[in-house]
């Protein structure tokens, strides 16, 4: 195995020199996890030492923490102490959206995400009921942020639906009620953002068969997304994933301007498609 180094411990003890670093000693079973591997006490080591040093870099430690548990997430899921191993690494990547800036809550949302998928991934049937507590207390986290830091969901390749379908494929227990709600919540502040942008029906509502191709994405159509939504009831999470999210009506949205292409040559109008692609350019739900 290669050598390791913490790339932000590398940085913070070229910077500043601290006497014994001291983690926090719920974090210390994370070594635990991996011990018995050589080499990777010594990583999950220095990534503790970081984490914990009084002037780290976040954003380093991020990253060194994202790349240390994607690779390594087997053999710290399939310890005795793997559901308290996963837990440290979800609470680390929330010191990044406690941050105040936007580059902060997108990685750790982009750290979060590829953890979580990766351990439905490679979860065993027998080990989910004690994981369990651990997705649900992330998921009761992730409802409880701020709007804010949901809104860089929003402006990213990250879907909720996404991890609720995977969840879904790998699991064998039924879905906790915390991810059901954080499906719905994605969903309500996804058409309530959309319905603020300028609604696609009215740009050329005069266009003979225009209205139909615009329909999906239509300001209608997603009122009665949200009314459906915002009932007492919620739905089943199944139900939740015939919804259409953030990254769907992208698609959606994507799609129009060949279809008005097609459309023009029927009708005989010419710059449609061109015209639509500047509305397009004015839509800040559309900068993916």
């Amino acid at each position: 195995m290669t050598a390791f180094t913490s790339k932000a411990l590398l940085a913070n003890l070229a910077e500043t020199a601290v006497g014994e670093i001291r983690p926090d000693e719920r974090h210390l079973v994370l070594t635990e996890a991996v011990s018995g591997y050589r080499g990777l006490e010594k990583q999950a080591e220095e990534l503790l030492k970081e984490a914990h040093h009084p002037y780290r870099n976040l954003k380093l430690v991020l990253a060194d923490l994202r790349s240390f548990a994607l690779k390594n997430l087997r053999v710290i899921l399939a310890h005795e102490k793997g559901p308290q191993a996963l837990w440290v690494i979800t609470d680390i990547f929330f010191w990044g959206f406690a941050e105040k800036k936007k580059e902060f809550w997108s990685q750790a949302g982009e750290g979060l995400f590829s953890v979580l998928e990766k351990a439905f991934e490679v979860l065993e049937e027998k080990a989910w009921p004690t994981f369990l507590p651990v997705f649900e207390g992330v998921f009761e986290a992730l409802c409880g942020l701020p709007e804010d830091r949901w809104q860089a969901f929003l402006e990213s390749y990250y879907s909720f639906k996404r991890l609720a379908e995977k969840y879904l494929q790998r699991s064998p227990l039924p879905p906790p009620s915390s991810l059901l709600e954080l499906v719905r919540r994605a969903l309500i502040l996804t058409y309530r953002t959309w319905l603020k942008t300028p609604d696609p029906a009215k740009f050329f509502p005069e266009v003979e068969g225009y209205a139909e191709i615009v329909r999906p994405v239509s300001h209608r159509t997603l009122r009665k997304y949200l009314k459906s939504l915002e009932k007492k009831d919620s739905p089943a999470l199944e139900d939740l994933l015939t919804f259409p999210d953030h990254l769907d009506l992208i698609k959606i949205f994507r799609e129009i301007p060949a279809k008005l292409e097609r459309l023009s040559a029927r009708i005989d109008q010419e710059d449609l498609k061109l015209l639509f692609l500047f509305k397009m350019a004015e839509n800040p739900a559309l900068s993916l």
